[in-house]
């Protein structure tokens, strides 16, 4: 089974709709300036008294890829959902974490707790859209590849497939004074897409995948020994791509991947998202591909004939990641 992606959709500084998505492919140019986001939830209003910023990012970036795919949920049961994230629903976490140290843990607030939980917003998510086939919480490795996997085993028609990661001053200043994140705009975002069979509305066929854990994550610690692990990554997809959507994010790991890239493919045009997205951690991979998405469904990106892009990312857990996406044909 081929499966392609039909539906974009995120919250992010820089875009967020699919039109977003296809300026920034085209000549429109911006920089990430690593702020927290002020975005209209899509969360009903009844639903907002107990629904986290969290599950807020998520839902909403969800929905904006509903709704770019012109979705209509049939059977509840054939559509599912998998979602990552490195660090969860991390101000309620910390709010709980509060609680339980200042004071009675038997008297912490239950909503707290619920929203505490690192698949809070999955659940929110499909609860909300009544979506009751497979869904799956990830904390490391690729989100997309697993959903393309149930996609083929028939486990489920339709599936949406995204991150989302929350702004967070203490998580932030966790990492202040580390030389491994020295260049880094940090920021926050929640992405989405939409993975099905071929539509009218289809953006690209997702055509490949590949991985390795590098036995860190670059924002935590330096090692020269982590280009091997890259190069094994490009070497299962070491065929023809117009250009490659790096992770590079300004700091020491910049170097390495490019050099690990050039090792195989040689003068292939790279760029970074991070420079539009900023380094959202365990969002950045996906905003990527919605952003080579919209490149490939526009023949172009940055005035560059575009068929086919290799997207790549890292999560806090060492894996780094890859995908290939391709154009199809009308």
């Amino acid at each position: 089974m081929r499966v392609f992606i039909n539906g974009i959709g995120a919250v992010s500084e820089t875009a967020c709709t699919s039109a977003d998505f296809a300026e920034l492919a085209g000549e429109k140019d911006l920089t990430a300036k690593g702020q927290k986001i002020e975005f209209t939830s899509t969360v009903p209003g009844s639903k907002l008294r107990r629904a986290s910023r969290y599950a807020k990012l998520t839902v909403s970036a969800a929905d904006l890829a509903l709704a770019d795919s012109n979705t209509e949920i049939n059977d509840p049961y054939r559509i599912g959902a998998v979602m990552a994230s490195g660090f969860g629903s991390v101000e309620y976490n910390r709010q709980f974490s509060n609680q339980v140290q200042k004071g009675d843990p038997q008297l912490c607030s239950p909503s707290l707790f619920s929203q505490s939980v690192a698949n809070s917003a999955l659940g929110n998510l499909c609860m909300i859209n009544s979506i009751k086939g497979e869904d799956t919480m990830l904390r490391g490795g690729d989100p997309l590849e697993y959903a393309a996997l149930l996609l083929k085993m028939g486990k489920a028609d339709t599936m949406l497939c995204g991150e989302t990661e929350e702004w967070s001053e203490e998580l932030l200043n966790s990492f202040a004074g580390r030389d491994t994140v020295t260049g880094c705009t940090f920021s926050e975002g929640a992405a989405f897409g939409k993975g099905t069979e071929m539509t009218d509305l289809t953006y690209c066929e997702i055509s490949g995948f590949s991985s390795a854990n590098l036995g860190l994550c670059p924002l935590l610690e330096k090692s020269v020994d982590i280009k091997e692990s890259l190069k094994k990554v490009y070497r299962q997809l070491s065929y023809s791509a117009d250009i490659i959507f790096t992770a590079a994010n300004g700091t020491w790991f910049d170097d390495a991947e490019a050099d690990s890239i050039r090792d195989i493919f040689g003068d292939i045009p790279l760029y970074a998202p991070k420079k539009l997205f900023g380094e959202s951690f365990g969002c950045s991979y996906m905003l990527s591909v919605c952003l080579a998405a919209a490149a490939i469904k526009n023949g172009s990106f940055k005035g560059t004939p575009c068929s086919s892009v290799i997207v790549s990312g890292f999560d806090m857990a060492g894996n780094y990641i890859a995908v290939k996406l391709t154009g199809v044909k009308p």
